[in-house]
């Protein structure tokens, strides 16, 4: 027993040798094969302290300001997109028997993005009540398969008559205002029959900025003074060098139009962007974008122009007032340019 033991142990200091030296041999080819390189850490560059506002004796920092934040060159953004549905008679399909069309909003907020998001549902499931016909508010009584069928009996009766009525619904919003505290819109809705039934109606629709939260705002607020003073340029996107200028968002006024920057010099209140068509004047024909506050930054702008008539409308506020330009090209060498305008009447 003792013999067998030892031949056992034996069996087991030969096999721990042989093992070792196996893993040495290893070790001797894994010294053999290249090294990886040796990376560097890359080097960051640290972050420029933001001084704190100054501030005399007596007095507070201003509003939206803390003493490690510096005010941010732009507050909310607004795209609103207007979509519209046309049907034509089943029969030759010449003549346009309903009119169908709404405006989308987005709203974007690099301060409060789930405030944004929350608004942007809200707002498109108010206007998908409205386009279902499911909504109980004014203006949701009828959804677009209810007009369709009222624009086809219309179209049979017209058969019988001799004429022809269109059906039209529309939901077009605007934006009454956005800041820090509040961004509400405006919303209006058509509801025509084509026989004489017309029905209307304007709704306030309000949120608080900083949480996306709805409440009830019934009173009409005063227009806020603006003592912020600044002016906005039009420029051509590429002569602006890479990096000279911030670009706050873009607006598309048609795909594969020009490449513009309307770009702020200090500050403005109320910025907008509005599509514009043109009779015995020009009028507006719904908003394309708003911000409550643009500072030194710039918006870019992809317009393009149909024929020669201006197609946009800019406005924004300083403490100078009011402004409004229609971006049009010029006679002389075909550039684009900002012309004044006298305030138009929404239509």
């Amino acid at each position: 027993m003792k013999k067998t033991v030892r031949r056992i142990k034996t069996s087991f200091v030969l096999s721990l040798l042989l093992a070792v030296a196996v893993l040495l041999s290893g070790c001797e080819l894994l010294e053999q094969l290249p090294k990886p390189p040796r990376l560097r850490p890359i080097k960051t560059e640290e972050a420029t302290p933001v001084p704190e506002a100054e501030t005399k004796p007596g007095e507070t920092a201003p509003a939206g300001l803390s003493a490690t934040t510096a005010e941010p060159k732009y507050g909310t953004m607004i795209h609103l997109e207007r979509t519209s549905r046309e049907v034509y008679d089943p029969a030759e399909g010449t003549q346009r028997i309903l009119t169908f069309a709404w405006d989308s909003v987005r709203v974007e907020s690099e301060q409060n993005p789930e405030a944004a998001r929350r608004i942007t549902e809200e707002m498109a499931a108010l206007q998908d009540q409205w386009y279902t016909g499911s909504g109980t508010g004014p203006g949701n009584g009828y959804g677009y398969d209810a007009m369709l069928a009222a624009a086809e009996d219309n179209y049979s009766l017209s058969q019988e008559y001799g004429f022809v009525t269109e059906c039209t619904a529309t939901r077009y919003v605007t934006v009454l205002r956005s800041d820090e505290e509040v961004c509400s819109f405006q919303v209006e809705t058509v509801t025509d029959l084509g026989n004489g039934q017309r029905s209307g109606n304007v709704e306030k629709i309000s949120f608080r900025t900083t949480s996306g939260e709805r409440f009830s705002e019934t009173s009409d607020e005063p227009p806020r003074s603006v003592t912020a003073s600044g002016t906005v340029k039009l420029m051509e996107l590429d002569t602006v060098p890479d990096g000279s200028l911030e670009i706050a968002d873009r607006v598309v006024v048609g795909d594969g139009g020009e490449a513009l920057l309307l770009a702020v010099e200090g500050e403005v209140k109320d910025f907008s962007l509005w599509a514009v068509t043109f009779t015995d004047r020009f009028y507006t024909a719904g908003e394309l974008f708003f911000c409550g506050s643009l500072r030194n930054c710039a918006i870019q702008l992809s317009l393009l122009m149909p024929g020669d008539l201006p197609n946009t409308l800019l406005r924004y506020r300083d403490a100078a007032g009011e402004h409004e330009y229609l971006i049009a090209q010029s006679g002389e060498n075909g550039s684009f340019i900002l012309t004044g305008n006298q305030i138009s009447v929404q239509g």
